[in-house]
């Protein structure tokens, strides 16, 4: 075998002596290399070769664009350059398979010559670099986006309107933004290089430097990574609030330092204990509005099932304890109301109630807010008058009274909720004249100071420690009960306990019609119902209670089923559909049925008690509150089917 050392090639295999050992030398060559007669045939592959492009079978004879028909033009005019006698080579270059995958390869490409010193075809050398250009183009990337994270915190850095300083580990100022020199007052160079105690009053500044040297010890600090609020100076002397924030890091070099965050709270601390308070309450509402809906679906199914089973059962023990299970599904969806409304504005809830039914009602809630080493006990007057107030907001003041007393009394005591009747006469000083009902909280506690019970009224005062009270509890009930028209009282003695005392007007003379309506319960003559729910035991409750109301029934398990009942079924009078269900709400079906079927009545029910307020509430069809009862049900339906417009002629 003949061989041009100044070319660099290899003879041809098939013409030499010693062809099967150079076979053998390319079959078995750590590199993917490739030997190919002048028609681009297959002489010779290494098993690297057959390795990195996924080749099977035998391919020496076979053409080199049959095994890869994908082979782009310009590396076919490559090669016939190769057998022209030029080397060619490329350090990176795309090879997009058949299949759609890429390869990037490193390759080299020249030719070979036979014994007469003529090119017998060509050889191809090359590697496969796909892992590595990957993971270039990956750190490429990294670095890309490393450049862009520093430009974008160095941009929110400078434009960050809250003061941020950059110090070291011995407290050192190493950079400040724009806010920090406009809220602080001072320039850039008297501030660089000095140490941050410099922007705290005197006695902060002095415990400052042992902090640090603390943190860095025990690797312990009180503020590192969670914040809390600060007195900050001024260069003018003046000293204001700031919350201030710290993060830790170490730099490049390793060094560790502290980034510090302030925001100005002068002006909105007050503000921001008021939101604070109504997000509390909003977020309460918005829990216990979606636990309501499945708890008032399940109280609809209990409450349904057992006024079916009450007539039905002969035993009058038996029927005794039905009567009882109804009275405690009755209470426990009055308290499921009663918990959304603490939530709630008073605003368009008034209710002419009794006190002593919303004490009752409270039991539960109040028996587990002082269960321990508390005693609660109720004198509830019979013969109460009725006044008009916001039931729900009542019941938070009697939640937020009790909770009072038991802070009171941290080792224990005894709270006693009273109620009565009061006659104020012309010429008192402390309430207009007029008839008044008492809600009092009376608890054995320790007392108020004069000094005490002289700011007891005062927003933001509280005696309590610090992230345990608000300062506004005692101003909410007052004022609820000024709102209803009343006045509200404290009386306390030090050693013997405190009294809060909710005076609320009596309501006018209620007839017994507003209070219980005594016809009897109106029934259905065989008019068809659709019901519509997307919950199964809700469904067939709602059906069988309309059943025994003398209505024939029928289902549907989602809004658009119930339509394509609608479409074929003219004879339904009135559909029964749940608001909240997958797909159509029951919202859009009633818009629905208006639009295509204006005779058919719709009653909609949920489980969700806002939804009584909402827009789609007030503009449509009537909305039946889960869990209701049977004279509910009865009535609701009625009106309902009385309220349908007049057949067209």
């Amino acid at each position: 075998m003949a061989a041009r050392a100044d070319e660099g090639a290899v003879v041809e295999p098939r013409r030499s002596p010693n062809g099967d050992q150079f076979r053998g030398f390319v079959e078995y060559a750590p590199v993917a290399i490739a030997m190919f007669d002048r028609e681009m045939r297959y002489l010779a592959a290494s098993r690297r070769w057959i390795d990195d492009y996924g080749l099977s079978g035998k391919i020496e004879g076979r053409s080199h664009y049959e095994v890869f028909p994908e082979i782009p033009q310009a590396w076919r005019v490559i090669h016939q350059r190769a057998m022209n006698g030029e080397s060619c080579s490329s350090e990176e270059d795309r090879f997009e398979r058949v299949d759609g995958t890429v390869q990037w390869l490193r390759w080299d490409v020249r030719p070979w010559f036979g014994p007469d010193g003529g090119i017998g075809g060509i050889l191809i050398l090359t590697e496969d670099i796909t892992r590595r250009k990957a993971a270039e183009e990956e750190l490429q990337r990294d670095r890309e986006l490393l450049r862009a994270s520093e430009d974008r915190y160095r941009a929110m850095f400078e434009a960050a309107p809250n003061p941020i300083v950059l110090i070291n580990a011995r407290g050192t100022m190493e950079a400040v933004n724009p806010a920090m020199l406009a809220v602080f007052g001072y320039e850039l160079s008297e501030l660089l290089g000095r140490n941050v105690s410099l922007l705290m009053p005197e006695a902060d500044a002095m415990a400052h430097d042992n902090y640090l040297r603390r943190y860095a010890e025990t690797g312990q600090g009180s503020i590192i990574g969670i914040g809390r609020e600060v007195s900050a100076k001024r260069k003018s002397g003046a000293v204001f609030p700031a919350e201030l924030a710290i993060t830790i890091w170490r730099n490049e070099n390793g060094a560790q330092l502290y980034c510090g965050t302030l925001t100005d709270v002068t002006e909105r601390k007050q503000a921001e204990r008021l939101v604070a308070e109504r997000q509390r309450l909003d977020a309460i509402g918005l829990l216990a509005g979606g636990v309501a809906h499945d708890f008032n679906n399940s109280l609809a199914v209990i409450l349904g099932n057992l006024e079916l089973a009450e007539p039905r059962i002969g035993d009058r023990a038996a029927q005794h304890l039905v009567e009882r299970a109804l009275q405690a599904a009755k209470l426990a969806s009055t308290v499921t109301k009663r918990l959304l409304a603490l939530a709630r504005k008073p605003e368009g809830e008034w209710e002419i109630v009794s006190l002593n039914d919303v004490v009752r009602e409270m039991m539960p809630l109040l028996e587990s807010l002082v269960a321990g080493q508390w005693s609660l006990r109720v004198d509830l007057l019979e013969g109460l008058w009725l006044t008009r107030v916001p039931a729900g907001e009542v019941c938070s003041a009697l939640l937020n009274l009790a909770a009072n007393s038991r802070d009171a009394m941290p080792e224990g005591g005894s709270i006693t909720i009273t109620t009565r009747n009061m006659h104020v006469t012309e010429g008192a000083r402390t309430a207009a004249p007029g008839h008044y009902v008492c809600l009092s909280v009376t608890d054995t506690g320790e007392g108020m100071t004069a000094d005490v019970l002289h700011k007891v009224w005062d927003p933001f005062y509280s005696t309590k420690k610090p992230g345990r009270g608000t300062g506004l509890g005692l101003t909410t009930v007052r004022n609820l009960a000024k709102l209803a028209g009343g006045f509200a009282k404290i009386a306390s003695v030090q050693g013997e306990g405190t009294t809060v005392t909710l005076h609320f007007p009596r309501a006018e003379s209620v007839t017994s019609a507003q209070l219980v309506d005594p016809v009897s319960i109106p029934l259905g003559d065989g008019e068809t119902i659709l019901v519509v729910d997307d919950d199964d035991e809700v469904r067939e409750i709602a059906m069988k209670r309309l059943e025994a109301l003398g209505y024939v029934t029928l289902e549907a398990r989602a809004g658009e089923e119930a339509v394509t009942t609608l479409r074929s079924d003219g004879a339904i009078d009135l559909v029964f559909a749940d608001v909240v269900m997958p797909g159509m709400s029951g919202y859009e079906l009633a818009r629905w049925i208006r639009a295509h079927r204006p005779r058919t009545a719709v009653v909609l029910t949920s489980g969700y008690p806002g939804e009584a307020k909402t827009t789609e509430s007030s503009d449509g069809p009537p909305l039946l509150l889960k869990p209701y009862g049977r004279e509910q049900l009865a009535r609701c339906i009625q009106q309902a089917l009385a309220e349908r417009p007049p057949p067209t002629t």
